[in-house]
C-alpha cells in the first residue's frame, strides 16, 4: 500500500527526531545488556540473571510503541527500511533473551545434579559388617538372678 506523502510540520520533524533518539537508546540498551551478560554470565547466579532479564524484557513494548510512532511520522523513509530496522531489533532482542534463558536453565541443571570432581577418589561400596549374634537369657522377673 503506497504511503500518502504529506509535508511534515516543524513539530512533526522535532517529534520524529526525539523518537529516533529514543529508538537509538533502546538499541543501546540491547548492546549494554549483551555486554553485561557476556562478561558476567559465568560468575552470576541464575536468580540474578532472571531479575535482569525480567527488567530487560520491557524494552520490546517500548520499541514497538516508538517504532510505530516513527513509521506514522516518517514519510521520507521507505516501509522496507522501517521493516529492516524492526527485524534487526527483534533478532537482537530475541537472540539475547534466548541466550539468557539458556544460561539460566544451564545453571539450574548444574546445581540440581553436581558433576563428579576431577581427581576426587571414587569410593567403592564396603561390604556390610556382620556382627555375632548376642545370646540373651530369658528374664524371669526376679531382680536377684
Amino acid at each position: 500500500m503506497p504511503k500518502h506523502f504529506r509535508t511534515p510540520t516543524p513539530e512533526d520533524a522535532a517529534n520524529l527526531q526525539i523518537l529516533l533518539l529514543k529508538r537509538d537508546r533502546i538499541h543501546d540498551e540491547i548492546s549494554r545488556f549483551k555486554f553485561w551478560f557476556e562478561t558476567n554470565n559465568l560468575s552470576t547466579s541464575a536468580s540474578r540473571l532472571r531479575v535482569r532479564l525480567r527488567d530487560f524484557v520491557r524494552i520490546k513494548a517500548q520499541f514497538d510503541e516508538i517504532h510505530s510512532q516513527i513509521e506514522a511520522l516518517d514519510d521520507a523513509t521507505l516501509d522496507l527500511e522501517h521493516a529492516r530496522i524492526k527485524l534487526y531489533f527483534e533478532n537482537a532482542y530475541y537472540d539475547l533473551c534466548a541466550d539468557v534463558e539458556d544460561a539460566i536453565e544451564q545453571k539450574r541443571v548444574n546445581t540440581s545434579s553436581p558433576a563428579p570432581q576431577g581427581n576426587a577418589p571414587t569410593s567403592t561400596p564396603s561390604p556390610s559388617v556382620q556382627l555375632l549374634p548376642i545370646v540373651i537369657k530369658p528374664f524371669s522377673g526376679i531382680y536377684t538372678e
